[in-house]
């Protein structure tokens, strides 16, 4: 009953997520936060979690819970897919048109004919798994603009970048592209 009930809210958060709200945010420091966040509770699942934030990024448009909510769902996938622990790496760095922001664990990796149906509604690669969180993650990405891509790490383990467009410079445009959206 436990497991069908976080199935439907999941999904209900899913079927509800809202437009999002656009602000000019610093993802650097949404990074920083979210991993003091998880900080504690991957150190009670052995796991070590590697944060780092190029200084001085770019502003970026983008609902702070939102990007939050994101965040919170590829690290628990990162997680899990360690169950005897390990690192976890969480970093933000500016790219020509935006920011990426990666999380790359050391688990086992997500076999190359799963990773085109893995943002697929209720695809899991896992016993226990909703197959809600990465079609949620990747529907805020969307919505904010972005894009979000999933390849194995190099030595082993998977890597989720998220690509999130620069914030215009006019803040009357940003204003009205936001509204567009």
């Amino acid at each position: 009953i436990d497991r069908l009930t976080g199935v439907t809210e999941e999904y209900l958060r899913l079927a509800r997520l809202p437009m999002p709200r656009l602000e000019r945010e610093q993802l650097g420091e949404i990074v920083d936060e979210v991993g003091r966040f998880v900080a504690r509770e991957f150190e009670t699942s052995l796991i070590t979690l590697h944060v780092e934030v190029e200084p001085g990024l770019p502003l970026v448009a983008a609902d702070e819970p939102q990007i939050r909510q994101a965040l919170l769902n590829l690290l628990r996938n990162a997680r899990e897919s360690m169950p005897d622990g390990g690192r976890v790496d969480l970093s933000a760095r500016s790219v020509e048109d935006g920011i990426e922001i990666l999380v790359t664990d050391r688990g086992a990796g997500v076999p190359r004919e799963k990773r085109p149906h893995i943002f697929d509604l209720f695809y899991s690669t896992k016993e226990r798994g909703s197959g809600l969180g990465l079609p949620l993650t990747q529907q805020i990405v969307s919505a904010h603009g972005g894009t979000i891509t999933c390849e194995n790490a190099e030595g082993g383990g998977t890597v989720f970048t998220m690509w999130f467009p620069r914030a215009r410079a006019d803040e009357a445009a940003f204003e009205l592209a936001a509204r567009e959206e």
